[in-house]
């Protein structure tokens, strides 16, 4: 975390209050927001914060995160910001791995029940740089049981997750008109400018950046699925690493 995070909290919020920031997400690991300072300085300012969870014990998140200490300072500043805002502001995100995905279940049972979490981000990893690993990024046949076992246990306790990186040929079938349903709300339109001021549109960066199986062309969600990482076609080019396409209704 910079060492002028408090500076830049207090000019967002300088800024908000004169209108000229209407919202602020914060996306991050969560261990420096285990200081209560720091954590103070964003309360009122941060209107949503996702926060990076990779396992439910130590072992896990920190083999993962490479932070001896990084579990219990996350933990921490989830407990602390539970009884500072309210619990729909604050969500877990897990990036799924060969580490953990045996683990989700367990994961999200422990921010649901032990830290009070009720928002939570299921992401496939996009596999680059240090992540275009086989031994980091599992194939998406290697995680169905395991992602499919999250899906019970959020349905099961009301729970509307969010998915990214999932095609719908990994869900259970009673799972794929959420699934479809979070998609179409997911994707907007033009999302900023390039360097020469063009608008960049969402939809259009998601089709190049993603790609298909030649069996894809045989499923009957074809074309409403935006297929998969360009890169994890790379790490597995045999289209057996994910499951079979869907055929029925």
């Amino acid at each position: 975390m910079r060492r002028d995070f408090i500076e830049i909290m207090r000019y967002i919020e300088h800024h908000k209050k004169l209108g000229n920031i209407r919202e602020v997400h914060l996306q991050t690991n969560g261990r420096k927001l285990s200081d209560a300072d720091k954590l103070e300085s964003t309360i009122g300012v941060v209107d949503y914060y996702l926060i990076a969870l990779h396992g439910p014990n130590s072992k896990i998140h920190d083999k993962i995160t490479d932070v001896q200490g990084s579990f219990n300072e996350t933990v921490s500043a989830f407990k602390q910001l539970i009884n500072k805002v309210k619990v729909e502001r604050v969500a877990v995100q897990t990036v799924i791995s060969r580490l953990n995905y045996k683990y989700l279940v367990d994961t999200y049972k422990f921010a649901h029940e032990e830290l009070g979490v009720r928002e939570f981000n299921l992401t496939f990893p996009h596999p680059m740089g240090s992540a275009f690993d086989k031994e980091i990024t599992p194939t998406y046949l290697d995680v169905e049981p395991y992602i499919n076992a999250a899906m019970h246990y959020f349905s099961s306790k009301g729970i509307k997750p969010l998915p990214e990186a999932l095609p719908l040929c990994v869900f259970e079938e009673k799972y794929r008109q959420y699934i479809l349903n979070v998609n179409d709300t997911r994707f907007i339109g033009a999302v900023g400018y390039d360097q020469d001021g063009n608008l960049l549109d969402y939809l259009e960066l998601s089709k190049d950046a993603h790609s298909k199986y030649r069996k894809c062309e045989s499923c009957l969600v074809n074309n409403k699925c935006e297929g998969i990482w360009n890169e994890y076609v790379e790490l597995y080019p045999n289209e057996d690493s994910v499951p079979k396409p869907i055929t029925k209704a």
